[in-house]
C-alpha cells in the first residue's frame, strides 16, 4: 500500500510557479474573490506623502483597489475575480490613482542624485515594487531618501 501511495505522489503533478503579466507569479494570485486591506505608507524625503481618499470610488463605481475616507493609506482591495493585472501594486498606481511607480520611481521622483526608492513590507525590504501582490493587513512603505 505504501509503494501505491509513494508512486502515485513521485508521478503526480506538481505545482510549477507560472509567470503572469509582467512578472507577476500566478501562484501569488488568490483563487477566490477578497476582500484585504493592506495599508500603503509613501514618505518622499522623511516627509509622509498623503494618499487622496475616495480614488478608484466615486459615485457607482468601483475600482478592484481603491481608497475611502481613511486618512492612513488604507487600501481596498475588493476583486471578485483576482487576475495578474488587478491584483498588482502597478494596477492601483496605473489604473486608479494613474501616478508612476516602479522600481526606480514614485510619483515624480526617481533613483539618481537626488535619492534612492525603496520599498518595505511588513518591515522586510522588498524587490518586487509595482510586481508585489499584497495580503491582506500588509504594512507596505514605499521611502524615497
Amino acid at each position: 500500500m505504501l509503494l501505491i501511495i509513494g508512486v502515485f505522489i513521485f508521478f503526480a503533478p506538481q505545482p510549477q510557479a507560472s509567470g503572469g503579466s509582467d512578472g507577476v507569479l500566478s501562484n501569488d494570485i488568490p483563487k477566490t474573490a477578497i476582500h484585504w486591506h493592506p495599508k500603503l505608507e509613501i514618505l518622499i524625503k522623511g516627509q509622509k506623502y498623503q494618499i487622496p481618499m475616495n480614488l478608484g470610488a466615486t459615485g457607482s463605481v468601483h475600482f478592484d483597489v481603491h481608497t475611502h475616507t481613511e486618512t492612513d493609506g488604507t487600501l481596498h482591495y475588493e476583486v471578485n475575480n483576482p487576475t495578474p493585472e488587478n491584483m498588482p501594486l502597478r494596477y492601483f498606481f496605473d489604473k486608479v490613482w494613474r501616478k508612476p511607480f516602479n522600481s526606480t520611481c514614485i510619483l515624480d521622483k526617481c533613483n539618481g542624485d537626488e535619492g534612492i526608492l525603496k520599498m518595505y513590507v511588513n518591515g522586510d525590504e522588498n524587490l518586487e515594487f509595482e510586481n508585489y501582490i499584497p495580503n491582506d493587513r500588509d504594512q507596505i512603505k514605499i521611502e524615497f531618501n
